[in-house]
């Protein structure tokens, strides 16, 4: 995956500050500083200090949905949480 073919709402596997992959949702695009640079929020975080900003040079940190990830016991519960943060964040 290239993180410049990424859009909003698009849920993948990416790899945090800590090395740590997590489901992800791209909540931002074109961060006003760079036009390919996205902004991603993490599960299982609920609060937005845990979303952080990916360039050109962080395709190697991102990939398809689960498969960095496992798909977790109850999937609707996760992707209903990713809907309601995008939805708040907009």
């Amino acid at each position: 995956m290239r993180v410049e073919n990424l859009k909003l709402g698009n849920v993948l596997d990416a790899q945090d500050y800590l090395d740590n992959w997590h489901l992800a949702i791209v909540v931002d695009d074109n961060l006003g500083r760079d036009p390919l640079s996205h902004q991603l929020h993490f599960l299982p975080f609920n609060k937005g200090n845990r979303d952080e900003a990916f360039g050109r040079d962080d395709s190697s940190k991102i990939s398809p949905a689960f498969s960095k990830t496992e798909l977790t016991a109850e999937p609707e519960v996760s992707f209903n949480i990713l809907r309601s943060y995008y939805e708040n964040f907009k």
